[in-house]
């Protein structure tokens, strides 16, 4: 089993071509790429965490993609966005544990699926997170690759990612090059601490 996150594929949502100038044709070519790319990388026995804007439309369309897609997924969602239509209709998955859905901050621990950090999950990149200064990661969507700062945080969004999920290995990789980020001047901060 391995263990992917992705966020912000808006199936069926056309205005997502322009916006974030992919490079597709029509959104039928586009959907049809993403889900051919997902299923390249993850088998049936997979679990993804999907971090938001899955899709654009209501619980049919939910269904419609759903069914084509491998593996076990987990939303972490906010309730609103392109997600809001389809939100309410999450219960007619998990009977067949095809789907779950999670608040829209989550944290996975270490003890989950031997993840060796805590990872907080959220459809938005935060600029503080629970134990970052410990080596937690923050993994967000949102952004669409347009969104860069210092520390152990990183975009799982299709448009930073080949427009396919990413692996929890090669996180590891791309998080080893980077460091710790305190999001503030850490020994300025301590010596104001210290006082008196």
């Amino acid at each position: 089993m391995t263990l992917f996150f992705s966020s912000d594929h808006h199936f069926s949502h056309e205005n997502i071509l322009k916006y974030c100038n992919r490079p597709f044709s029509t959104i039928q070519e586009h959907d049809e790429i993403l889900i051919s790319n997902w299923n390249s990388v993850v088998k049936q026995q997979d679990i993804v965490f999907h971090l938001g804007d899955f899709c654009l439309g209501d619980d049919m369309m939910l269904r419609r993609y759903l069914t084509r897609l491998s593996g076990k997924i987990f939303f972490v969602i906010p309730e609103f966005h392109h997600d809001k239509r389809w939100i309410k209709a999450i219960d007619l998955y998990t009977a067949n544990n095809q789907a779950f859905i999670y608040p829209a901050l989550y944290a996975l621990e270490t003890r989950f699926i031997g993840i060796e950090v805590p990872i907080i999950l959220c459809h938005y990149p935060l600029a503080r997170w629970d134990r970052m200064h410990y080596g937690a990661w923050m993994l967000h969507g949102h952004a669409h690759g347009r969104y860069s700062v210092l520390g152990l945080i990183y975009d799982v969004g299709v448009d930073s990612n080949k427009f396919t999920p990413i692996s929890y290995e090669e996180l590891k990789e791309i998080m080893s090059k980077k460091e710790i980020s305190y999001g503030y001047d850490q020994k300025n901060n301590l010596d104001e601490c210290n006082k008196g």
